[in-house]
């Protein structure tokens, strides 16, 4: 990082605030650069980027509310490496963000001016009731790793779209796009690969013919989960892999450690409540963290013909065993959620068990995709066969768990010890599936390609 002090002062011009900020082209070394004013009591920003050239200005001026004159505001430099390889469209570039500086404005004066006044006064509007709305953005996702925007402008003054992409919970990394306005309406495919199970923001920015004031501002925040299409993508391989054997299923049980039921049993008066599902499986289910149930597994013991449960388990010492019917009858619905494998060879298929018009089926039946439990040939995880028996997968190495998303009172079931392997114990916050298998995953793992694109102008 180069050697100098980023600054900035704050003064008046006229109705408007104005941000002059100095040193940032020893910083820029003849790059392009993100210059950034925020305000961090109202999250507003105003944004130049600047191709730095000898006769470039080293002082830049950013005019900003006298609303936010006042205010902490905190500058940002923001040098862009230009990528090597073909331009994307006639007239832009691409640009990768490298390292930040920043510095806090110092202080002035002090006033008071509504940011809405100022957008009254620059669109000459006398009544702030005839203020029209200024945008509208709206995402249409059909994967969890891509999204849309669809982005509308009501008033002629835009002329570019800002839009940046932040990983809530990870700052670094930024994605930056600076996008002409060609139309009233447009459908912006966001060029980033979202992670499952991430957090994100989108900021949209209309910015004026200079691209140096903000005139409209929207942001939307959302979380990558798996979309029904990629919901179905995953049960598509979850049935391929599944094949078509099957055996009898009396029985779904579940083991804990001895001590986890003699709680239940001693202070909860025997009921075994449903608590939030963790992040164990695919990072971008639809469930983690939004849904209550309780594991169950369906699987038999290889070879059985007469349902009897796996021998050993690797959760804990203590079974429950509880007819399969009976909970059945207390959720009947049935919704495939998820496929994965861990570090072994096995493979699981996860079920969730709602009852009919409870709060965790209408989420279900709106994430999730139902199955018919007397279809063996759309449901061969779980299913009833033609002599109404009921039935469950028994491929080797492939074990059907289900989610039973309502409580029970465990007082009215057998328990019995078993064999452990493993830790003998789940894992707190679970066990996120192996990344690198080509059965169980939609996609390979892709790196962030971390770019802006901008068009060549100057000021």
């Amino acid at each position: 990082m180069a050697n100098f002090d980023l600054s900035a002062t704050k003064s008046y011009d006229g109705d408007d605030g104005v941000v002059c900020i100095s040193g940032w082209k020893q910083y820029a070394n003849g790059k392009t650069i993100l210059l950034t004013v925020n305000d961090k009591r109202s999250e507003k920003s105003w944004t130049r980027i600047i191709d730095c050239r000898p006769s470039t200005k080293s002082t830049i001026r950013i005019k900003v509310p006298k609303s936010s004159i006042d205010e902490n505001l905190l500058i940002t430099a923001e040098p862009l490496l230009e990528k090597a390889g073909e331009m994307r469209q006639s007239g832009e570039r691409q640009f990768s963000v490298e390292s930040i500086v920043s510095c806090t404005a110092k202080d002035t004066h002090d006033t008071q001016q509504d940011i809405l006044s100022y957008l009254i006064s620059r669109l000459s509007f006398k009544d702030v009731d005839v203020l029209p709305k200024l945008m509208s953005v709206d995402m249409d996702r059909k994967s969890y790793d891509s999204a849309s925007l669809i982005i509308t402008r009501y008033t002629p003054l835009v002329r570019k779209w800002l839009i940046t992409v932040v990983q809530t919970d990870l700052p670094q990394p930024k994605f930056v796009f600076l996008v002409p306005v060609e139309s009233s309406m447009m459908d912006f495919e966001v060029p980033v690969v979202f992670q499952a199970g991430c957090s994100y923001s989108i900021d949209v920015e209309g910015l004026d013919y200079t691209g140096g004031i903000i005139i409209c501002h929207e942001r939307l925040n959302f979380e990558a989960i798996l979309t029904l299409e990629d919901i179905h993508a995953l049960y598509q391989k979850a049935i391929s892999h599944a094949g078509s054997k099957s055996s009898l299923c009396r029985v779904f049980y579940r083991n804990k450690k001895p001590k986890y039921f003699k709680k239940i049993l001693r202070s909860r008066g025997g009921i075994m409540e449903a608590y939030m599902k963790d992040n164990s499986g695919d990072p971008g289910s639809p469930i983690n963290g939004r849904l209550n149930g309780l594991f169950f597994m369906a699987s038999v013991k290889p070879g059985s013909k007469t349902g009897e449960p796996m021998v050993d388990s690797a959760f804990g010492g203590q079974r429950l065993l509880v007819p399969a019917e009976e909970l059945l009858a207390k959720a009947s619905n049935l919704y495939f959620t998820d496929f994965y494998c861990m570090k072994g060879s096995v493979h699981y298929v996860t079920l969730v068990m709602t009852s009919p018009g409870s709060d965790a089926d209408r989420f279900c039946s709106s994430h999730l995709l139902s199955l018919d439990i007397r279809s063996r040939w759309g449901n061969p995880f779980l299913f009833y066969n033609e002599a109404g028996k009921l039935q469950v997968c028994s491929r080797k190495n492939f074990t059907v768990e289900l989610y039973f998303t309502e409580d029970i009172d465990i007082r009215r079931y057998k328990m019995c010890s078993t064999p452990i392997f493993g830790k003998g114990h789940s894992t707190v916050g679970g066990v996120p599936k192996n990344p690198d298998c080509a059965k169980c995953n939609l996609r390979r793992p892709q790196q962030y390609t971390v770019y802006a694109e901008t068009e060549q102008y100057s000021f």
